[in-house]
């Protein structure tokens, strides 16, 4: 899989009401940084960016 883009998006699976899951690989293990979650390569999420650290699991609830 390509790394992460701001300009397209990745794969996610909605597990519950406004919760997303989504793997992100290629990150080294401890490793932070920044995404926003984005519908269909369509709809930005609102807010400030999210930060993410490799190796480790994050959930999230955006707002758009």
């Amino acid at each position: 899989m390509p790394p992460l883009s701001w300009h397209s998006g990745r794969p996610c699976a909605n597990r519950a009401a406004g919760l997303w899951e989504c793997t992100v690989t290629g990150i080294p293990d401890g490793r932070r940084f920044e995404y926003k979650v984005l519908v269909n390569d369509d709809i930005w999420s609102t807010g400030p960016n999210h930060v993410g650290v490799g190796g480790r699991t994050r959930h999230v609830r955006p707002v758009f």
